[in-house]
Order: C-alpha cells, then structure tokens, then sequence
C-alpha cells in the first residue's frame, strides 16, 4: 500500500504544533497597551472621546430609525 505520504504529513503536523506551542500571545497579536474597550470605541467611531456631536448624530439617527 502506498503509505508514503503519511510521514511528510505527520511531520509537517508535528511542525507547526511545535511552532504553535513555542510562540507567545503578546508577540503574535499585540495591541500596543491599548485595552479591548479603546480599541472597540475607536473603531466604532467616535475616536475613544465619549459624547462629541457625530456620535450624537449617529445616535439621533439611529432613535428615529427605530421602529415604535
């Protein structure tokens, strides 16, 4: 039976757990001190500053979207 493909798969397997293993959360994905809400807020639009006119526009939009 042609088996011959299992051991380079195996080993390729073996290789990227170990690879896996071996690297830390902080280095892969870094974030620069900032914490998951700063980041959220920033992306969300309004820049981490709470309570500047765009974002009351935007809610103001979304109130008279709302259906009743």
């Amino acid at each position: 039976m042609p088996w011959n493909w299992t051991k380079p798969l195996m080993l390729a397997l073996v290789a990227v757990t170990a690879a896996g293993c071996a690297t830390n959360k902080e280095e892969l994905l870094t974030h620069g001190g900032r914490s998951m809400h700063d980041i959220w807020r920033q992306e969300a639009g309004d820049g981490g500053s709470g309570g500047n006119v765009a974002g009351r526009q935007l809610l103001d939009a979304r109130q008279s979207l709302r259906r009743p």
